[in-house]
């Protein structure tokens, strides 16, 4: 056994402790800065039985939170068998939610196939993500449970624990963690398990309702997001059962949540301090040079539109963005500045109908097909 005093040899590999305190080196050197709330970026779960109103719900928040906030446009990852296809909208009717669909294959709801997936919508410029449901990541074909017994099945031991959760349980963390350390707002549903209690109603007899009751994932997902809410049936209501947001307290009931439940969410993910602050994925850098793209539009400004363009080529080579992705970014850019600028020049005169219709760059003042790089 060594001599060398305790605050010399550590502990299992770690550091010595110093018994000094006013020493701040090394591998534990810390940093003390005023604390000012950074930006949000929002990660809420909506869990309930079914006929619940979870994905409604979300795509009211998210297609809020896209208009109100200029994000990029709502993905939606569908696990659902392509359900989410009867909430988009109906050139008919004028009603629905408009969003991308990003159908998950139906032989494969693994953790890994749902990574590839937010990635994808995030590589796509996506400012919201609403996953559909999240629930057969642990279920579903491919999911968690069928993969801990597929792994057990073909080992020596036939150990549950030793074998197929020891394999998985890191994976299903990698899925957790890339969900709620990303840079884009992500909404999920979950499906509840669901039992029936007896319930008085309005005439004074007893009647079946259906509740739900732990969320379909792994023990303790709710701890994870910023906002877990819990809704029911039928008249769809939704109760706080977690938040983090000053504006909603814990329990609070919230009869069918729409728009004003989504501003209540947007307020609160505006107030906070952005200045100087970097893009945090491919989707918040495309959104701030969209914005300043914007600015310096309605400035008559190109240099502004250059600088803008510039930093979402920095970003790009940065993070390593193919280019046939960085690409995409562009082109969505210019169509969605020039969409805004087109949406709000309202002083200017109407265009001549047999005048075919500027470059973005003609209207910023730049020669057509001019290097943004």
């Amino acid at each position: 056994m060594s001599n060398a005093p305790n605050n010399q040899r550590g502990t299992q590999g770690r550091p010595p402790v110093t018994d000094d305190p006013r020493r701040n080196d090394g591998p534990f050197a810390f940093e003390a800065t005023e604390a000012t709330r950074e930006g949000v970026i929002l990660r809420a779960a909506f869990c309930g039985p079914t006929g619940s109103g979870k994905t409604t719900t979300a795509l009211v928040v998210a297609t809020r939170m896209a208009e109100k906030l200029d994000l990029g446009p709502v993905h939606v990852i569908d696990t659902e068998n392509r359900s989410a296809l009867k909430y988009a909208y109906s050139p008919r009717t004028k009603l629905g939610f408009r969003f991308k669909h990003v159908a998950m294959p139906t032989d494969d709801y693994s953790p890994e196939s749902y990574m590839r997936a937010i990635d994808f919508c995030e590589a796509q410029g996506a400012g919201v993500i609403v996953i559909d449901s999240l629930s057969h990541a642990w279920n579903g074909i491919g999911g968690v449970l069928e993969s801990v017994d597929d792994i057990t099945a073909r080992s020596r031991s036939k150990n549950t624990f030793g074998e197929g959760w020891k394999a998985m349980t890191p994976i299903q963390n990698r899925l957790v963690q890339r969900i709620h350390e990303g840079g884009v707002h992500t909404l999920y549903t979950l499906r509840a398990k669901q039992a029936y209690v007896m319930v008085e109603n309005d005439r004074g007899k007893q009647e079946p309702r259906k509740v739900g009751l732990a969320p379909v994932q792994r023990e303790g997902i709710d701890y994870e997001p910023d906002l877990f809410f819990e809704m029911g049936v039928p008249d769809n209501d939704l109760i706080v059962a977690k938040t983090r947001c000053d504006r909603l307290a814990m329990g609070e009931t919230i009869r069918r949540p729409g728009v004003d439940f989504a501003d209540i969410l947007i307020e609160w993910i505006r107030d906070t301090d952005t200045s100087g602050a970097e893009p945090r994925s491919l989707g918040e850098a495309l959104t701030q040079a969209v914005n300043e793209g914007i600015r310096a539009g309605e400035e008559r400004n190109p240099n502004g539109y250059t600088a803008a363009t510039k930093k979402l080529v920095a970003f790009c080579k940065r993070t390593g963005v193919s280019e046939d992705r960085y690409n995409i970014a562009q082109a969505q850019m210019k169509e969605r500045v020039a969409s805004h600028l087109g949406a709000h020049r309202t002083e200017d005169p109407p265009p001549n109908p047999r005048k075919p219709a500027e470059p973005i760059e003609v209207a910023m003042g730049r020669e057509p097909g001019s290097d943004d790089k």
